[in-house]
This record gives structure tokens, sequence and C-alpha cells, in this order.
């Protein structure tokens, strides 16, 4: 992967150069009250950092939502798997509990049938 973002980068620099080479007149660019002059691939270059900048703060807060979202998501899991936890240990007990009561169930009612069979002889 790094060495795709290496191969990739340097074939932007490349690409860049070989733009700037080719389109190397000067030219004038009026805006507002603004006026300069410069190369063309240098301009062009400003114009398409001044779109990725634009980009970016267009996108950074759908990305910080996002983020939010997610980091809250994630927060209400690990409640939940503790809450599931905390269920589990209670639903344990509540067994061996159930287990105990019906052993001591089945000792007293053959106590019981034991007693009513001496008392019968």
């Amino acid at each position: 992967m790094l060495r795709l973002l290496l191969i990739s980068g340097l074939l932007i620099a490349f690409l860049a150069i070989v733009f700037s080479l080719q389109n190397s007149i000067f030219i004038g660019v009026n805006f507002l009250f603004w006026q300069f002059r410069g190369s063309l691939a240098l301009i062009l270059l400003f114009t398409l950092a001044l779109g990725v900048i634009a980009g970016i703060l267009v996108c950074s807060p759908i990305v910080i939502k996002r983020n939010w979202k997610i980091a809250s998501t994630t927060k209400k899991l690990k409640e939940m798997k503790r809450a599931l936890a905390d269920k589990d240990e209670v639903m344990v007990k509540q067994e061996k509990r159930i287990k105990y009561l019906e052993e001591n169930l089945q000792l007293e009612t053959s106590t019981t049938n034991h007693e009513q069979t001496k008392l019968q002889e």
C-alpha cells in the first residue's frame, strides 16, 4: 500500500513538471480588483489548490459528523455489551439457584414420600 502511494506521488509530481514545462507562457488574470501575471502552469496549479481547499472545507463538517456518530455508536455498543454481560451473569446465578432449588425440592419430595411410606406401614 505504501509502495503504491509512493509510486502515485512520484507519477503526479512527474506529470506536474511536464505540465509546467509545456505551459510556461505568461498570462494575465483579472479577478475583481486583483490583477496577476504569471505562467499558465502556476496559475492553473494555484486554482487547482484553491479548489482542493474549498472541497476539503465543504466536506469537513460531513466527516466530523460521521466520526462523531461512529464514536457515539461505539460508546453505545460498549455500554450494551457491558449490560449484556451483566444480564448473562445474573442469568447464570439464577440458573444455579434454580438447580439448587430443584435439588432441594427433590430431596424434600423424596423425604416426604419416605415418611408417608413409613406411616402407611
